[in-house]
């Protein structure tokens, strides 16, 4: 398995500030935060880089991805200036 891309997602509540939302993607480097609506599953993250970066390997075990690809975690995290800019939302 090759990781084409560095990708983490991070929540931290205390650290959110201006440029640094609570839920974030990180891609590549440590100042690309992209905001998130709220807290990722470890299941719906792992369903999301697998279906992304890995198709084959997620269609093989696609039942494996199943039940974590719906999962919450907590409220959404969103602000008014994460609104304002692009950012990642689901339902």
């Amino acid at each position: 398995m090759v990781l084409h891309s560095a990708v983490r997602f991070d929540y931290d509540p205390a650290a959110a500030a201006p440029g640094h939302p609570a839920s974030h993607l990180t891609i590549n480097s440590a100042h690309c935060r992209i905001a998130c609506a709220a807290p990722l599953h470890v299941g719906r993250f792992a369903d999301f880089v697998f279906r992304h970066f890995y198709a084959d390997l997620w269609a093989a075990h696609h039942g494996y991805f199943t039940g974590g690809a719906t999962r919450h975690v907590g409220e959404r995290t969103l602000t008014d200036d994460d609104r304002a800019s692009l950012h990642l939302m689901w339902i």
